[in-house]
């Protein structure tokens, strides 16, 4: 198989399945771009390093995390319409001893998925603070947001949701170890990710790239 149908693939099984693992040989970020753009929408991409408390920005996971283990969240959930997909890369030579780990929505016990859709949270920007639900509707399709370090919680039920799903999420994880030259592709909008603890010494030189693909309205995916 052609690695742009592979990608193709790929997108096609994490909008399914959650997420999806694959290879990232040399010059594949032009090609899962364009499968990124035609299925799902426009592009934008970060590059991810592991910093200590002093070198990160304000307001980050790692300001307050440093290099420790992070906790799952949905990435940008404090947009209104977070990145229906991302892609974490490992574009380099190099094994990272740090997993990644992601848990489903769909996995989580019925009657804490359901309460998590009654969950209302107070979000502060720099434009106001505004209230968010846990899950937000987007043509035919659900978002499910998770972020207890940036959402605080607003009504009765979110406060009682924080501790149980916070809670349960670990035991639901499904850990991708970083090979050489891959990457995994998650449904930002029904999945959560976290950064494991390293037993390694790669604290200081992981390197990720993560492209996140954004929702056009109008488009079926």
């Amino acid at each position: 198989m052609a690695v742009r149908d592979r990608f193709r693939e790929a997108v096609e099984c994490a909008l399914k399945d959650g997420f999806a693992a694959i290879p990232f040989p040399d010059g594949s970020r032009p090609l899962l771009d364009r499968a990124l753009k035609q299925r799902i929408g426009s592009v934008t991409s970060t590059s991810l390093s592991i910093k200590s408390e002093e070198e990160a920005r304000p307001n980050t996971l790692s300001a307050k995390y440093g290099a420790g283990k992070f906790p799952h969240h949905t990435d940008f959930a404090f947009q209104p319409y977070p990145p229906r997909l991302i892609a974490l890369i490992n574009e380099t030579d190099e094994a990272y001893d740090r997993p990644t780990a992601i848990t489903r929505f769909v996995d989580l016990p019925v009657k804490v998925l359901e309460l998590h859709a009654r969950t209302l949270w107070n979000l502060k920007t720099k434009a106001g603070s505004f209230v968010v639900g846990g899950t937000t509707a987007i043509g035919g399709h659900t978002i499910r947001r998770w972020d207890i370090e940036f959402l605080t919680p607003h009504n009765g039920i979110a406060h009682f949701a924080a501790e149980k799903i916070r809670e349960v999420f670990p035991k639901l994880e499904t850990v991708h170890k970083w090979e050489p030259r891959s990457a995994v592709l998650i449904d930002n909008w029904n999945c959560t990710h976290s950064r494991g603890e390293t037993q390694g010494g790669d604290a200081k030189y992981r390197r990720l790239l993560r492209l996140e693909a954004w929702h056009h309205a109008g488009m079926d995916n």
